[in-house]
Parts: C-alpha cells; sequence; structure tokens
C-alpha cells in the first residue's frame, strides 16, 4: 500500500519506489483537514447563509432542490444484489440489508464514535462484504437470501479482519461515505426518507436541516475515503493535489507579532529587531486545537521541574557534553544553534567547547529569559563575551535573520518518549533546512528505534498478584485493558526481554525529511537462548541517538535508551498484546509496526499487526 504522508502545510502521497508499503493505522492519522467540496472558491459555503436563515421562498426552493439532487447522485448498490439495485443513501441501503437480509454492519463496528477502531472496522466491514458477495456471485450463486448467510456467517467469524480490506472493493463506493451515521444509530426511525417514497417529506424545514447534515457528514467522509484511496492508487495526481489544494494555503490571516532583540552592547549599538516570531491568526477548529497544544507544550517547559529531571539524567546530559566539548575540529572557533535551548545547559556546553558564537532559541518566553540570565551568570552573554544569544519563540514561526546565521553546527535534544513523541524534530528539521551551512553538522545525527519482546514481570502486574496476602485480579485487568489502547511509557530492565531485539527505524538527521518520522517496518522477533517456553506479553519499543564519527571525529559518542543502558528519563515505551504468546524453540512473532502522527498534535499513533507462528494475524492500535 502506498503510505499517505502529512507534509508541512498539507499531505502528498509518497511514491511507491520511495517508501516501504505502509499500512495506515487507524482513523485519527487518515483524516484530513481540508475545504469541504460544497465550498466555492472563496471558501464561502454554497448550502445557504451562515445563519441558515433563507432570504425568500424562491431560496428556499432552490435549496430543496439543491439537497434532492445531491442525494440522488449518492445512490448506493445494495450489499446483496449490487448490480441489480441501488438505495439512495448508506442509511437506507444498510437498514434494508439488516431488514432484508439479517446482515446488520452495527453487530462488527464499535458504536463508540470516539473510538479509534470504529473507522477501521467499518471501512473493513463494508469492503469485505462487497468482496465475498462478489465472489460467490462469480461462482453461479444468485440467491440473496444464500449469499446473506454466507456473508453473515463470515462477519460472524471476523473474516474481514484482513488489512486487504481497508482498499475500496468497488471504485466511488458512495456507501463507504454515510455508513457512519447509520452505525450512530439514524436508521428509518429517526434519519430522512432517503428512498423517496414520500415526496412530501422533501419540503419540511426539518427533513431540509436533516440532510443539510447528512451531506456535510458525507464530505468529511468523502475527503476520509479519499485518503484511503489515494493510498490505493486509485486516483491519480491530478485528483491529488486538487483535493488537497485548499490546505496548503500559507499567510493569511492576522499577523500577532513578537519582537525579538539581539543584545549586543559590546559594539556601542541600541538594540535592533533582528528576527520577528509570526503567528497566523487560528481560523479553523484543527489550528486553534495546535496553538493551544502548542502554547501548553511550550508553557510545561517554562517549569523548572521537568528541567531538573532532563539536566539529572546523567546519561543524556552527559552524551551532550562530550560530544560538544570532547570534539574540537567540530566545535572550536565555530557558529553553534541550539533548537529547543531550555536552561543554556547546551549552548554553556558549546561556548566551553570553543564556540565562537552559540545562539539558542526556546519558544518558552520565561524559559528563554532563564538561559538568557544563565549565559550572563557564566559569562558567556551580554555582560560578559557576548559568546551566547538567546531568541525566544516558536522557531517555524521566526521570520528574518537569526543572529550570526547561517550556522556550522545545530544541536538540539529533540527526543521524546518511543523518541517520537512531542514531534520536536519537526522543528529541527526546519531549522536545518533554513540556518545551517550546507555540509553542517546536526548532533546527534543518526537517530534508531528497536523492539524486542518482553514478559510479565515486565508489567505492574505481578504487584496485584499478592497485596498482603490479598489477590486484586480485577486491578490487573483494567489496567491491561487500558494498556492495550494506549502505549505504557515505563522502564523495562533487560532481563525481561524475551526475545532477540530488531531495528524497525533509522533517522539520519542530516539528510532525513519531515516525511520519514512516519513510518512502517516488517518484523521477525525470535525467543531468545533459554527463554524458550516463557511468555511474551508484548513488545517493548526504545530508540539510540548517536553523534557519530561524521562529525564527532575525536569523540563520537552514543545515547541509548536500551533496557540494559543506563535508566534514562524516556525509560522504553510498551506495548501489549491482547493475550500472552508462549514461545517454544523454532517459534516466531512476524509482523508490522507503523508509528504515524496524530490527530491530536505532537502525538502519535502506533498500529502493531503480528501473527504468533500461524495463528491468524492481530492488529492492535495504540495511542502514545
Amino acid at each position: 500500500m502506498v503510505h499517505l504522508e502529512r507534509r508541512t502545510g498539507g499531505y502528498s502521497v509518497a511514491d511507491a519506489g520511495e517508501r516501504d508499503e505502509g499500512f495506515a493505522s487507524e482513523e485519527r492519522a487518515w483524516r484530513l483537514s481540508a475545504v469541504p467540496k460544497g465550498t466555492n472558491e472563496g471558501g464561502e459555503e454554497t448550502m445557504g447563509s451562515d445563519d441558515g436563515s433563507d432570504s425568500d421562498g424562491n431560496a428556499r426552493e432552490e435549496e430543496e432542490e439543491e439537497y434532492v439532487d445531491d442525494v440522488e447522485d449518492e445512490r448506493c448498490a445494495d450489499l446483496m444484489d449490487p448490480e441489480g439495485r441501488t438505495h439512495q443513501g448508506a442509511t437506507a441501503t444498510l437498514t434494508h440489508a439488516r431488514e432484508t437480509y439479517g446482515v446488520d454492519i452495527r453487530r462488527y463496528v464499535t458504536a463508540d464514535a470516539a473510538s479509534p477502531m470504529r473507522f477501521y472496522e467499518g471501512m473493513k466491514v463494508l469492503n469485505y462484504i462487497r468482496f465475498e458477495v462478489g465472489n460467490l456471485r462469480r461462482e453461479g450463486m444468485s440467491d440473496c437470501g444464500e449469499i446473506a448467510a454466507k456473508v453473515k456467517a463470515g462477519c460472524e467469524a471476523r473474516a474481514f479482519d484482513d488489512e486487504r480490506f481497508m482498499t475500496p472493493t468497488l471504485q466511488d463506493d458512495a456507501l463507504l461515505f454515510g455508513w457512519e451515521g447509520y452505525v450512530d444509530g439514524m436508521d428509518d426511525d429517526s434519519a430522512v426518507d432517503l428512498d423517496g417514497d414520500d415526496e412530501g417529506k422533501a419540503e419540511e424545514p426539518n427533513v431540509i436541516e436533516k440532510m443539510q447534515k447528512l451531506k456535510l457528514e458525507n464530505e468529511e467522509l468523502r475527503l476520509r475515503l479519499f485518503e484511503t484511496m489515494a493510498a490505493a492508487g486509485l486516483v491519480d495526481d491530478s485528483e491529488v493535489t486538487k483535493t488537497f489544494s485548499p490546505t496548503i494555503v500559507q499567510g493569511t490571516g492576522d499577523m500577532a507579532c513578537e519582537r525579538i532583540e539581539e543584545q549586543n552592547p559590546s559594539k556601542g549599538e541600541s538594540d535592533e529587531r533582528v528576527a520577528v516570531s509570526r503567528r497566523s491568526s487560528p481560523q479553523t477548529t484543527e489550528e486553534k486545537l495546535i496553538q493551544e497544544v502548542d502554547d501548553g507544550y511550550f508553557d510545561s517547559y517554562s517549569y523548572f521541574d521537568i528541567h531538573r529531571d532532563m539536566i539529572g539524567d546523567s546519561a543524556r546530559t552527559e552524551a551532550y557534553r562530550d560530544a560538544l566539548e570532547l570534539n574540537p575540529s567540530l566545535i572550536k572557533g565555530k557558529k553553534v544553534l541550539d533548537v529547543g535551548c531550555g536552561t543554556g545547559i547546551l549552548s554553556m556546553f558549546a561556548a566551553r567547547g570553543g564556540a565562537d558564537k552559540v545562539v539558542g532559541v526556546d519558544g518558552s518566553k520565561r524559559i528563554a529569559e532563564v538561559a538568557r540570565k544563565n549565559a550572563q551568570h557564566n559569562g558567556f552573554g551580554s555582560e560578559g563575551t557576548d559568546q551566547i544569544q538567546i531568541v525566544q519563540g516558536k522557531l517555524e514561526d521566526i521570520e528574518g535573520t537569526i543572529p550570526n546565521a547561517p550556522f556550522d553546527v545545530l544541536v538540539s535534544e529533540w527526543m521524546g518518549y518511543g523518541l517520537l513523541f512531542e514531534s520536536m524534530l519537526d522543528t529541527v528539521l526546519v531549522a536545518r533546512d533554513r540556518y545551517l551551512k550546507p555540509g553542517g553538522a546536526v548532533l546527534p545525527d543518526i537517530a534508531t528505534i528497536h523492539i524486542a519482546g518482553f514478559d510479565r514481570a515486565a508489567t505492574s502486574f505481578p504487584f496485584w498478584d499478592d497485596v498482603y496476602n490479598f489477590q486484586m485480579p480485577e486491578v490487573a485487568r483494567q489496567l491491561h485493558e487500558g494498556a492495550l489502547k494506549t502505549a505504557v511509557v515505563t522502564h523495562c530492565e533487560g532481563k525481561h526481554l524475551t526475545t532477540d531485539s530488531i531495528q524497525v527505524c533509522e533517522l539520519d538527521l542530516a539528510t532525513c525529511s519531515i516525511a520519514d518520522t512516519e513510518f512502517t517496518t516488517e518484523f521477525t522477533l525470535t525467543p531468545q537462548a533459554g527463554r524458550e517456553g516463557e511468555e511474551t506479553h508484548g513488545v517493548v519499543l526504545w530508540f539510540d541517538t548517536e553523534f557519530s564519527k561524521r562529525f564527532c571525529a575525536e569523540h563520537p559518542v552514543m545515547l541509548s535508551t536500551h533496557p540494559n543502558a543506563l535508566k534514562t528519563h524516556w525509560v522504553q515505551t510498551m506495548l501489549h498484546f491482547s493475550e500472552a504468546l508462549k514461545l517454544v524453540a523454532g517459534s516466531k512473532i512476524t509482523g508490522r509496526i507503523s508509528m504515524v502522527k496524530s490527530k491530536r498534535p505532537r502525538s502519535y499513533d502506533i498500529s502493531l499487526e503480528y501473527q504468533f507462528n500461524s495463528d491468524p494475524s492481530k492488529v492492535m492500535l495504540y495511542a502514545l
């Protein structure tokens, strides 16, 4: 499957020859932020006035005619007789399947609209039914009742639980646009009569409102499905460009400006503006959410406890210190950019390592001022050597010239849980492309992600087996239930690994793109020697970052979060299986792991598809 990448300002479909075949994890990684088709070039809705009122009777009649035409365009092929019968809308089609054939997709799709499995299940069950009905009819079966019985038996056995059914069986299948309204309970008892048997109903205002709501919902689903179809190669590049172009318009809206000053009294000059941080006022709900999350993210780093934890992480801090102070050919006399400088500790390491000029950038106003004062107090700031300057602002929003750009070296401690949580790497790559000299060094320059199996002792569950001679299995059960939805960030000691490890991702920070921060990789895990016959309860994920010889010629450094390495504040990330797997000699766990950016800003969604020996494969989805 072609991997759909989210890029700056929009989406694009990666060339199948450039990316590994991808496996989309869930609805949250697919939903698009695009202008609905029901808009004109100015972005104004074409379905009526903003307040929903009508200017006169003629407008009402035109509106009704428009809606009727749109509904007629959304005819859906019957589930069991797709060649011989159609219905007006997904709700009518699925209601007919339930009442006539006894096939109700609501049995197989979670009713919780917030569930990450919902879209995934709905798409697969409908495409499975289409696929199975087509096969049965090609084999000569024509009785809809017999076909329905076989399809229902397959659904009950969850035969649809296969990744191939994420690809639409029928091209332009309108049923895939509107099924969620049916699952939400908008059947014949609560929805409009889409079969059109009672023409009088189409003229009632409440029916018009319902039809408008359905149309808006269907347009959103149409965009979501378009992305899936694009990933499957069912639409060409021109259609992709046309559909996604509204999402890449930039530079509109009111601008909020903040003055960022260069302090350089040693030259006898007054403060001057060297960069302006501009942020467009959020226009959409998604933009508002992103800004709120960004504000909260930077605000969280304005408190000293988090900096105490990071600086107190000796494995982390000493790795950066050694890379910056023990590689004179890289640092001495050079200009260094510190992205996300925090308290300024890395900037001061670089200055102490002999850098000529160091500029630290941080999005938190409070912590940027703290970094400035720390540099001054230690003789590196404007009251001393002017060796370190601090710029406050979100780097992506900064316009103008950052002092001393371009830089010889870019350093940043950007890693989050599971390596990619917080999405700060995106900012580092923007900084690299804007402010680093060609051939400049990025520290660290290599990052890798690894996985291995873990045993029950690695979890918190054993604690509840004996609580002062009481057993509390219900606590363990609920903890496990939660761990099936959310990645668990906790320390896993090396002695609890049950399988060999495998690398599932490698990023070269000197050359990779933002698109590379989403990936899909196949893996095979085999039991460690001496651990045969033991249970594996999931896979644990960790990362390594390397300051390689490419840039750190005198003293390369490895910062590892491996379970056997010195414990860091990142610890490890655990993905629990639904059931434990007992590995014996010769057994193996095969599968695919995907990490994609979540609809929740700065978060990731992880999908884990795995198969134990010849057992049926399973798919797990986790929020990180």
